[in-house]
């Protein structure tokens, strides 16, 4: 009898593990266009996207949902368009955090510069521009719709 319990229990684990990885793997979405030469028309697409929502929100203002981030990589030619739900994002930001208040003698937030408490409620910034770089070879454009 215990047997037939594991196993059942062990399924029942491993279905909902799978379950859970389809949902999440159906609400990222990657795009991955290789041989990209110039990648400047996706970025005025991407720049005219974010325009639309800064004439719509002037003050940011509403609920961000996605998190939208267009990368080209000039040393392999590829530009990548990643597409996240907010609360995805922010369960990893709430997982890092964890993970910066455990690991004390190893500070997150001196050795990558980054101020972990400003952007742990992304969603609260409401949409629009979040980052742009741009140097030689690569660029980066990261917004929240």
């Amino acid at each position: 009898m215990r047997k037939s319990i594991s196993r059942r229990t062990g399924f029942l684990g491993a279905a909902a593990a799978l379950a859970v990885l389809t949902a999440l793997t159906g609400c990222i979405g990657v795009r991955i266009i290789g041989g990209v030469e110039d990648s400047a028309p996706h970025f005025r697409k991407g720049r005219a996207r974010i325009e639309a929502i800064h004439r719509n929100h002037p003050d940011r203002q509403g609920q961000a949902r996605r998190l939208r981030l267009l990368i080209h990589d000039g040393s392999s030619r590829k530009v990548i368009k990643l597409s996240i739900p907010v609360w995805i994002v922010e369960a990893c930001l709430k997982a890092g955090e964890k993970e910066v208040r455990r690991s004390s003698d190893l500070s997150i937030e001196r050795r990558y510069d980054v101020a972990w408490r400003s952007i742990r409620d992304i969603s609260g910034v409401g949409p629009g521009l979040l980052v742009e770089v741009e140097d030689e070879k690569d660029r980066v454009l990261i917004w929240l719709e």
